[in-house]
């Protein structure tokens, strides 16, 4: 499978909670993702968050309306959010949408927001142009998990929890499959470096992360709120980082710059908010630009030694190499296998080092020509090591504010 359409397989079934296909028929049902109803979060007196299904979407009140962050996974439960947001927060009018990224769980709901500004990277862009031809190849595979799971409810007692969980998680996913089989709307602003969006009383900071856990991950920071959302583009300490295999060298580089901008105390972060897993701390942003700068460097120096991508990966393992990185005991299985899987990406980003001149005149009579050439050293990686703080842009965005748009009616 290519690098395009393992993309597109990723982002069609980790949306529908569809990525065991391996597992069991028996099992097909708790493959689904939960078939809850929206429910409210408050974050702070500006922030609220409404989650269904794993799935969270934000909203934010300003003096001139409300920005939206990330949608539901369907059109439906997005204008349902929509409406418990708008009365949680008092109102106002829609000022734009912001996806953070291309995956289908955190954009279904985009249609929700027809006539108002979506904004996104114009990587995003790109890859979701890239994925959606690719879609419909996996969507079969998608509706065979929920046949399969339509039997097994079938095959309970119509009174029972587990019935109701059940029939629950199916329409959740038939739901979920019905908004992603059209083409997803394609977001109406977009940016490559960061975006800035003053909104009165709050001013809202858009930042191109480079490709990490999709094509266009963004980081959205909220200065007066004290508040990072980091969407899918950050780890908990306990997970190493998966680097793709549609990383480029630039994609390192700028992760580790933006999260060395962002690991800067004196931002005094209260909370980082992720898509969805617990809030992380500034302490996991500086282990995943650790990790990313230290895979980096030793990647580079095998490369300089001759050494051979398997022995690169016998050598370089988590409780070794980066063991001064990692908590406390043996690096857990799974991120063993991911930590070799990122050897193996990074050694087709490293530069191979340049083979030494060697001179085309013939050696001496008198004096033996060498046995071995000595090796090159190993050459500078591009990633080089940012300074504590990104600097900032220097002029104001291209792009202009979006004029306010009142909510989509219910």
């Amino acid at each position: 499978m290519s690098n395009r359409n393992c993309s597109a397989a990723v982002l069609l079934l980790a949306c529908l909670g569809l990525a065991g296909l391996t597992r069991p028929v028996a099992a097909q049902v708790k493959l689904l993702p939960p078939g809850d109803s929206s429910h409210l979060t408050r974050i702070s007196d500006r922030v609220v968050m409404s989650q269904q299904a794993g799935s969270r979407m934000f909203a934010l009140k300003t003096a001139r309306g409300l920005l939206f962050i990330d949608t539901e996974p369907t059109p439906a439960a997005t204008r349902e959010a929509i409406a418990l947001m708008e009365k949680e927060l008092g109102g106002g009018p829609v000022i734009a949408l912001v996806n953070t990224h291309e995956h289908y769980d955190h954009i279904a709901g985009d249609a929700a927001f027809e006539g108002a500004p979506i904004v996104a990277t114009q990587a995003m862009v790109e890859g979701l142009r890239l994925a959606e031809p690719q879609k419909l190849k996996f969507l079969p595979q998608a509706e065979q998990v929920v046949a399969k799971a339509r039997a097994e409810r079938d095959s309970l007692k119509p009174e029972s929890p587990e019935y109701r969980d059940a029939d629950a998680r199916i329409r959740n996913a038939e739901a979920m499959l019905a908004a992603v089989r059209p083409a997803v709307i394609a977001p109406t602003v977009s940016f490559s470096d960061r975006l800035t969006l003053d909104l009165g009383d709050r001013t809202v900071r858009l930042v191109a992360m480079g490709r990490r856990h999709s094509y266009g991950d963004m980081l959205i920071f909220v200065p007066e709120e004290h508040i990072l959302f980091t969407a899918g583009a950050v780890d908990p300490r306990g997970y190493i980082p998966f680097i793709p295999p549609f990383t480029r060298p630039e994609d390192l580089q700028r992760n580790i710059a933006v999260l060395t901008e962002f690991a800067d105390t004196s931002l005094e972060l209260k909370r980082i908010i992720t898509g969805h897993r617990p809030d992380l701390t500034v302490g996991d942003l500086v282990f995943a630009r650790d990790y990313y700068d230290r895979l980096w460097q030793v990647v580079a120096r095998e490369r300089a030694r001759g050494t051979t991508l398997e022995q690169a990966q016998q050598r370089l393992v988590l409780d070794s190499a980066f063991a001064d990185l990692l908590d406390k005991g043996p690096a857990p299985e799974a991120s063993n296998k991911t930590h070799v899987k990122n050897i193996e990406t990074a050694w087709a980003l490293v530069p191979v080092p340049a083979a030494p001149a060697v001179s085309a005149a013939p050696p001496r009579a008198d004096k033996a020509a060498p046995t071995a050439v000595k090796a090159a050293p190993a050459a500078k990686p591009p990633v080089a090591r940012p300074a504590q703080k990104a600097a900032p842009a220097t002029a104001k965005p291209t792009v202009a504010r979006p004029a306010q748009k009142a909510a989509p009616k219910q």
